[in-house]
């Protein structure tokens, strides 16, 4: 049984392993999707992340080191993020996490973090 506010999780590994290393873990219940339909992920427990699906563009939003950020971008967005280059690990993140869609309803960001939408 869960306590009050607590979430499941559910890490994935969004491709097989391969002889270049072990394949990133993403927790595909708390992928959510923001109002401005980019989805936001979590992978290996301490990178926050954003793509979208439709442009296909990834950001970086933040790094964890434990509970607390280690550092955040609050200005990801006017940033602007990276180009997933087709057959690279980011694209296969990419496909990854947009084939699994949100876990959850469209979210608002409150003060740099994701809030589930009411």
């Amino acid at each position: 049984m869960l306590a009050a506010g607590a979430r499941a999780e559910n890490w994935v590994k969004a491709y097989p392993d391969s002889e270049h290393g072990l394949a990133p873990k993403i927790d595909v219940d708390g992928i959510t999707k923001d109002k401005l339909g980019f989805l936001h992920y979590n992978q290996n427990g301490d990178t926050e992340s954003a793509v979208d699906c439709t442009k296909r563009v990834m950001y970086l939003l933040g790094k964890h080191a434990g509970k607390k950020y280690a550092w955040k971008n609050p200005d990801w967005l006017a940033q602007g993020g990276h180009e997933v280059i087709p057959g690279s690990d980011g694209a296969r993140i990419t496909d990854f996490v947009c084939a699994q869609g949100p876990a959850k309803k469209t979210v608002k960001r409150k003060s740099g973090s994701i809030v589930p939408a009411k």
